[in-house]
């Protein structure tokens, strides 16, 4: 994992409210991991719909299917 994503700044410009289903796919193993925080600050957030994978962050290797499972669920 390039160390960029966790040091550089992200710009966000506004929309994300325009945004109806949000989801997020927290891999939980091994806990708690870099993810947690977010996870943390999102669980009790109603805009989101808030999904937990038991392995670690390469999901699409370890958890192929319930990976493409859940962003098929969003869009029904």
């Amino acid at each position: 994992m390039p160390i960029a994503c966790f040091t550089q700044a992200l710009a966000l410009n506004g929309g994300i409210e325009r945004i109806r289903k949000k989801t997020y796919i927290y891999c939980n193993v091994p806990a708690p991991t870099t993810f947690t925080q977010f996870y943390e600050k999102l669980k009790d957030n109603p805009d989101w719909r808030m999904h937990t994978l038991p392995c670690i962050h390469i999901v699409q290797i370890e958890m192929p299917n319930e990976l493409t499972e859940l962003p098929l669920q969003a869009i029904a």
